[in-house]
C-alpha cells in the first residue's frame, strides 16, 4: 500500500514538474495554434493530476479503514475527541489573551 501512495506522490510530482517548461512555452508563444496546443498540453496534465489525486484519496482512505480497524474504532473515537478538546481549549485561549 505504502509503495502504491509513493508512486502515485512521484508521478504526480513529475508532472507538476514537467509543467513549468510548458507554461513558459505558453509565456512566449506568439501564434494561436501553438498556444491552443501548449494549453491543451496543460490541460491534459492537470487531468493527469486530477487522476491521481483521485487515485491517492482512494488509497488514503483505504489505508485510514485499516488503521481503523487495526487499531479499533473505539480508540481512534476517543483520540479524535482528545484532539477536538485540546483544539477548543487552544482556542479559547487563544481568545482570553
Amino acid at each position: 500500500m505504502d509503495n502504491k501512495i509513493n508512486e502515485v506522490f512521484e508521478e504526480a510530482h513529475r508532472i507538476s514538474q514537467s509543467l513549468a517548461p510548458v507554461i513558459s512555452v505558453l509565456r512566449t508563444v506568439d501564434n494561436a495554434k501553438d498556444a491552443a496546443l501548449t494549453i491543451e498540453e496543460i490541460d491534459l496534465k492537470f487531468d493527469e493530476l486530477d487522476g491521481l489525486y483521485n487515485q491517492a484519496l482512494r488509497l488514503c482512505s483505504s489505508l485510514f479503514r485499516e488503521t481503523v480497524s487495526r487499531v479499533g474504532g473505539d480508540a481512534m473515537e476517543k483520540v479524535l475527541q482528545e484532539e477536538e478538546l485540546t483544539r477548543v481549549s487552544k482556542i479559547l485561549r487563544d481568545i482570553n489573551d
